[in-house]
């Protein structure tokens, strides 16, 4: 599906656009703005698209319908791209904003291409960031007057702002682990240790690309991103940063809690081994004297009348003295 906004430069309002102007190939007039969103669009409507832009290379378009081409796999790395006519850049929003039990984050494509005046966002899935900007232009109009350059910046800077309840749900869960570790250890710990380790090593890789890519927007490396918008790249920049600070600092704490639940478990081994060692030692010396006297050989004291109740009461003798002992020493 096509979506267009149209817009004069400093206009408060959106002007009339529909696909007729793209189907005739009517340029676009100096002076004026169009985002175009292609949402899971049709072959028809890609190529109509690529049509009235008449500047992308092979290369974007391979890159931009990638997730087309190969629906089960992941969706291309975030980067960004400098050509002659236009700015090309990757970016893999979250499909939700909650973290499912046992699976890594879920992230689309989504491609921007960013000409003076043009801005086209194409996707195969819903984003929310894109979804979003559109209800903020519904209640202020204006925001497409602003520029081409300003709705990319607003597109990065909601899905950026996508990551942080992610990011905050994984730290909740590894709060949660660390609680359970301490008041009642189970043997799943360890599972859903591993399974936040791999949610913060997918969305560590996505947003360590999109820091490099929004880092280069920043410096002013693309001639489509005006200088009055930089700094607010940089504020963009500046929440990346602090996802990654947040992740990484995660990643040290699953790391933490790995050492201390194996280390809790490598205690409740030693003292299982403590207990039976303990048991051991008590029933030694007892087994050997029913040895002993279980040899069938003729013992002195099998023919006296008390000689049963005597070796009980040795044997208990034993066996109590060795758990006292234990007790006293607190093995036991």
């Amino acid at each position: 599906m096509i979506h267009l906004f149209l817009a004069r430069e400093g206009s408060e309002e959106c002007a009339a656009a529909s696909v007729e102007m793209l189907e005739k190939r009517e340029p676009l007039p100096s002076g004026w703005v169009l985002w175009i969103d292609l949402d899971n669009p049709d072959e028809a409507e890609e190529n109509l698209v690529i049509a009235w832009l008449e500047c992308l290379h092979p290369l974007t378009l391979d890159d931009m319908r990638r997730p087309k081409r190969f629906e089960d796999s992941i969706p291309h790395l975030p980067k960004m791209e400098n050509f002659d006519n236009y700015l090309f850049l990757v970016f893999n929003p979250l499909r939700g904003s909650t973290l499912v039990t046992g699976e890594a984050p879920a992230c689309t494509q989504l491609s921007c291409i960013l000409t003076d005046q043009v801005l086209l966002t194409w996707h195969y899935q819903s984003v929310s960031g894109v979804d979003s900007l559109k209800q903020q232009i519904e209640r202020h109009a204006s925001m497409v007057g602003r520029g081409a350059d300003f709705l990319l910046l607003r597109v990065i800077d909601e899905t950026v702002d996508g990551y942080l309840p992610v990011v905050d749900q994984i730290e909740d869960n590894l709060d949660n682990l660390e609680a359970s570790l301490v008041d009642n250890p189970v043997p799943g710990v360890l599972r859903d240790l591993m399974e936040q380790k791999r949610a913060i090593q997918g969305l560590r890789r996505t947003l360590l690309h999109e820091r490099e890519a929004v880092a280069r927007l920043m410096r002013g490396e693309s001639p489509r991103i005006r200088e009055h918008q930089l700094i607010h790249f940089r504020d963009v920049h500046d929440h990346l940063l602090r996802c990654l600070e947040m992740l990484e600092t995660n990643r040290e704490m699953v790391s933490d809690l790995v050492q201390i639940h194996l280390g809790s478990a490598s205690h409740r081994l030693n003292e299982v081994m403590r207990v039976l060692t303990a048991v051991s030692t008590i029933i030694l010396p007892m087994a050997l004297i029913t040895g002993i006297y279980g040899m069938n050989l003729k013992i002195p004291e099998a023919e006296w009348d008390h000689g049963y109740a005597f070796v009980l009461f040795l044997l208990t003798l034993i066996g109590g003295s060795g758990y006292i002992y234990f007790r006293w020493r607190k093995w036991l």
